[in-house]
């Protein structure tokens, strides 16, 4: 694409400044408290009661997933861009993504999309697009649509002077439009931290054809690092989660502390309540899946009274409401 440097190419799972990983704690008594909280918050237990996400498929593009997370019974398929084996995860960012995906929605099936990580624990964003071709040829082979979860991003389409056309757009809407692949990403964790409310999202995670989740802290506030508008359409991100504490991470459990795992942890949230609503009502336009997501989010709960808000989107995902209002959403 022209663009200089191999930082162009790059992006990195906690990319804003004053993120941090914190100390792996197995033994803690109570690990997977924090976790069932955040949950709790989008009324996830009440969704379960519903479905489990039986019969929809999430294909999590990330840096692999270690089994231990999703057993081997939910495992749909797998790639690697490198050949390793997509069930592994050196970095564990991508296990924390599928940990939280399964506690949420354990009746989906997974589909485990490893890009290489690099030494600078930089992501191929190359990796990314022969992944999102992976999970666009699954969908054909399975003849059901695919739900794409991102929490890591592809950050050269990051300036306003970048154009929004991109091959990874251009697909996502295809993908969208032919109901094969609908795309559900992070909002991204690159808010200005000095400037609040500055435009600072990536590109394809705030085209129209996206669900975007942002994050709240435990006392329902936006994080300070959680992105505000959309630079390619202004409503992002579509809603948000909350996320804090103990998460998953690798094999076993990391204290991530207030600032929780950034939107990476928010966006899988969004995914499983995408895949209980595809499994309760299969065969709608996408557009209807994200119209619904919205109308049943509540920004009231947050102290926002307006319907869409820089910070929160359409407010606090809330998973039983969602599925309820598939039926009379409107894309």
């Amino acid at each position: 694409y022209g663009l200089p440097g191999p930082a162009m190419y790059l992006s990195e799972p906690f990319g804003a400044p004053g993120l941090f990983l914190g100390p792996m704690v197995n033994a803690v008594p109570g690990v997977g408290q924090d976790l069932a909280v955040m949950l709790e918050n989008i009324r996830i237990d009440l969704a379960q009661t519903i479905n489990q996400g039986q019969g929809a498929i999430v294909g999590i593009i990330d840096s692999g997933i270690n089994g231990m997370w999703v057993p081997p019974a939910q495992r749909v398929a797998g790639w690697s861009e490198d050949g390793s084996d997509p069930w592994t995860d050196p970095v564990g960012h991508g296990s924390m993504v599928g940990g939280i995906l399964h506690t949420a929605a354990p009746g989906a099936g997974v589909i485990a999309c490893k890009v290489s990580s690099l030494p600078d624990g930089g992501m191929s964003s190359i990796g990314v697009y022969k992944a999102v071709d992976f999970l666009a040829g699954q969908a054909l082979v399975l003849n059901q649509p695919i739900i794409c979860q991102h929490s890591w991003g592809v950050p050269f389409p990051h300036s306003l002077l970048s154009p929004c056309g991109t091959a990874l757009n251009r697909a996502h809407r295809l993908l969208d439009e032919s109901k094969m692949v609908i795309s559900s990403w992070a909002a991204g964790n690159n808010r200005d931290i000095h400037l609040p409310g500055q435009i600072s999202n990536h590109c394809s995670n705030s085209c129209r054809w996206a669900i975007s989740t942002g994050a709240l802290d435990r006392h329902f506030r936006p994080q300070f690092y959680s992105s505000q508008g959309g630079q390619c359409y202004p409503f992002q991100p579509v809603a948000v989660a909350t996320t804090f504490g103990v998460l998953p991470w690798g094999s076993g459990w990391m204290d991530l502390g207030e600032q929780g795992g950034a939107t990476s942890s928010c966006c899988p949230q969004a995914s499983a309540v995408l895949a209980m609503m595809m499994a309760a009502h299969p065969g709608r336009e996408f557009a209807e899946y994200r119209a619904a997501l919205r109308m049943s989010a509540r920004n009231d709960m947050l102290g926002v009274f307006s319907v869409y808000d820089p910070a929160t989107g359409a407010g606090l995902i809330q998973a039983d409401q969602a599925i309820n209002a598939v039926p009379r959403a409107r894309g």
